[in-house]
């Protein structure tokens, strides 16, 4: 599965599980629809997916998602463009 094979990159680590808002209190500020890899896994396990756009538009808000919320050319944000391409 794809997104078990993108989990396994040494930089997937920050997107596997949803942003911890103790955290990063003001993240909800920014982002209206969280997203990360363990959310996307469990959709696609208990088929919430109807077609294959709407798998990818999630997999994409990941990486938006931290690209929105973290300075531009930031050493997070060139995780995220990494992993957009690695997808």
């Amino acid at each position: 599965m794809i997104v078990d094979r993108l989990a396994q990159d040494g930089f997937a680590n920050i997107f596997l599980e949803p942003v911890n808002l103790d955290d990063f209190p003001d993240y909800e500020e920014s982002i209206d629809i969280p997203m990360d890899l363990g959310t996307v896994r469990t959709k696609l396990l208990s088929k919430k997916y109807q077609m294959p756009e709407q798998f990818a538009r999630d997999m994409r808000k990941i990486w938006n998602n931290c690209k929105i919320y973290n300075r531009h050319g930031s050493a997070i944000w060139h995780v995220a463009d990494y992993m957009s391409k690695q997808f």
